[in-house]
């Protein structure tokens, strides 16, 4: 074998050992980009919930003379359009409402800044404000979160009782938009 051919063979195999080392490389970067793609997120389990409160708020972010029976209608309309069970709905509404009333310094805020209304009037309509408002609310204080708005806060969005059926009694869509129109 003459000196030429070894050395082309070398330079072959060297050829050879790179271009594997270049697949080997492509290989692990594909397997990753197929990680990465096929990882998805967790789709979040109160995503409806969270979207009746956005689609509501956003309907009355530019309404003029909000009170109490506009909020309820719109909030009740936008558990219709999002096609999501009432007593689903307004069991995690409750549960909001219940870590505020039973967190103690959002019931003395209430008391010394709102005396003449119900803590559990205002938690609704903190609430309505969604998860951050109510994450605010217990780290800074309820005058520091909504200031002047705290003013509005008067009227309660739902009665007791309304709570109690649209958390316990499954209503149809048609059901609901009839309690619309009251």
């Amino acid at each position: 074998m003459r000196m030429s051919d070894y050395t082309d063979f070398k330079s072959v195999v060297e050829e050879l050992i790179a271009t594997k080392n270049k697949l080997a490389q492509a290989e692990e970067e594909l397997a990753l980009l197929k990680a990465n793609r096929d990882r998805k997120r967790k789709p979040n389990p109160d995503s409806k919930f969270l979207n009746v409160l956005v689609r509501s708020r956003a309907r009355l972010k530019h309404q003029e003379g909000v009170n109490a029976g506009l909020i309820r209608r719109v909030v009740l309309k936008a558990l219709v359009k999002e096609n999501y069970s009432n007593m689903e709905f307004f069991s995690k509404y409750a549960d909001c409402m219940n870590r505020l009333m039973g967190y103690t310094p959002f019931i003395e805020d209430c008391k010394k800044h709102a005396p003449e209304t119900e803590p559990s009037i205002i938690a609704q309509h903190v609430v309505l404000a969604g998860e951050a408002k109510i994450n605010l609310v217990m780290k800074k204080g309820l005058v520091e979160s909504f200031d002047k708005k705290l003013l509005r806060m008067t009227e309660a969005i739902f009665t007791e009782n309304e709570l109690e059926k649209l958390q316990y009694e499954n209503l149809s869509a048609e059901t609901i938009a009839q309690l619309t129109e009251n």
